[in-house]
């Protein structure tokens, strides 16, 4: 069997799915090395960098079950992880594999994974928080180094018959108990399997003895989801949000939406990138426009009346914003990429009820309208020419919008006059914020190079 075209095939099923979260994944691993190997692991294995692949294991699993391993070591890679518990590999590599085992399949269960999870494969529904989310990998660390070990059941022995001898020496091992040659075999130390069965090295990757575990403590990891590797030393973080982000953008043409949990997993591997800013203008410019959520910050007044203070529709999201894209020649396909990133940032962080994309060279080249729930669609040519504001600020005038997003390097070739809407500058390029003082734009100026 080709494994390397199964594999391939199977990242296009992925791709292919209707599940912003699936696609996502595939996206991800596509991005990925491969390197179909015999040493490097026994099933399936992703260091962030690369996804090795095990061919004898590979060619003897079901594509459904493998769907599912892929997903489950993109999530590995998506959160981080082989980064993240690189530290304490080492010295904790069992208690490192089954927290991370723990946190993506949960994760993934929460998410609906349209995959069976196999029968043997780590799952607490314990480790979650107060609003039942899952639990960060270190947090599942902490938890399983405070359980003890378990210890394996003994085998009951049987009793000697009535006036049988007993003496130890009739054993055969020149006086020594029955006990300790049990449990010599029982390690496979005498069983002619070498590593195979005795892990000496106490590596939990593998399940050789066919035990498993669904429900916490410190024994076996189930070799059913395939193994987590530290990252190597060269391993660029930025560099790794940025595929992620990219995988996102990607992906969000498909139905449903990536789980919360790895939205916020994204968000925080992207503190000190281009993304910080998200938050703190939501923020400023947040209203309760979506009366969809439950909430006991604001107390129902037409109850309050009688005595009783009860919930009311309450919640905080953007009512419309227009995101506008500079397409001018001046803009080069990575500003445009930085631009492309912003995009799906926006309509994800801030989560609002009408967006405008608008691309704009001297004209406007194109507009998508979406409403709450939708992603913009990828973008598949892009415009050249002069830059020219004036145009995009009077179609905005006649709309009515919250804020204007403006991804540009700041360089007009026109007049730019004043705007009766708020205006984020997102400057790309080098001398975007010099241009932004020179030409005077009213409004907040944010780099969002990194």
């Amino acid at each position: 069997m080709d494994v390397n075209k199964l594999i391939i095939d199977l990242l296009v099923v992925l791709i292919q799915s209707p599940y912003t979260f699936v696609k996502a994944m595939g996206f991800r691993l596509a991005a990925m090395k491969r390197e179909i190997t015999e040493t490097r692991t026994k099933t399936m294995a992703v260091d962030g960098v690369t996804l090795f692949i095990n061919p004898h294991w590979t060619s003897a699993q079901s594509k459904v079950k493998l769907l599912f391993v892929l997903l489950h070591e993109a999530c590995h890679v998506w959160m981080l992880h082989p980064k993240r518990l690189r530290d304490i590999y080492p010295s904790q590599r069992d208690i490192v594999h089954q927290a991370a085992d723990y946190v993506v399949n949960l994760t993934l269960e929460q998410a609906r994974c349209p995959y069976p999870m196999p029968d043997d494969a780590l799952i607490n529904r314990d480790y979650v928080d107060a609003n039942w989310k899952c639990l960060n990998v270190e947090r599942v660390v902490q938890l399983l180094l405070q359980q003890p070990p378990e210890q394996p059941e003994q085998p009951e022995q049987p009793q000697p018959p009535e006036g049988a001898d007993t003496d130890p020496g009739d054993s055969g091992q020149g006086g020594q108990p029955d006990d300790e040659t049990d449990s010599e075999t029982e390690t496979g130390k005498d069983t002619g399997d070498g590593d195979e069965s005795g892990d000496e090295s106490g590596d939990g990757d593998g399940d050789e003895q066919g035990t498993s575990q669904t429900n916490g403590g410190n024994g076996s990891t189930p070799e059913s989801c395939g193994e987590l590797l530290p990252a190597p030393d060269d391993l660029d973080e930025q560099e790794h949000v940025k595929r992620n982000e990219q995988a996102l953008q990607l992906a969000s043409s498909g139905a449903g939406s990536m789980p919360a949990n790895m939205l916020e997993e994204l968000h925080h591997q992207a503190q000190g990138s281009a993304t910080d800013w998200l938050t703190a203008f939501k923020d400023r410019f947040a209203t309760a426009v979506d009366a969809s959520d439950w909430s006991e910050e604001r107390f129902n007044q037409q109850y309050a009346a009688i005595g009783m203070i009860e919930p009311t529709l309450y919640t905080e999201s953007v009512g419309t914003i227009a995101i506008v894209v500079d397409e001018s020649s001046s803009m080069d396909n990575d500003q445009l990429n930085r631009a492309t990133e912003q995009v799906a940032a926006i309509v994800s962080e801030w989560t609002p009820q009408r967006v405008l994309i608008i691309r704009h060279t001297a004209i406007i080249e194109d507009i998508q309208e979406l409403f709450y729930g939708q992603q913009p669609e990828p973008r598949e040519k892009r415009a050249h020419g002069g830059t020219y504001f004036r145009p995009v600020i009077e179609k905005l005038e006649d709309e009515i919008i919250d804020v204007a997003c403006w991804v540009t390097d700041c360089m007009p070739m026109d007049s730019v006059p004043d705007a009766s809407f708020p205006i984020i500058w997102l400057g790309t390029g080098y001398g975007a914020e010099r241009c932004y003082n020179t030409y005077n734009l009213q409004g907040d100026f944010v780099s969002i190079d990194e």
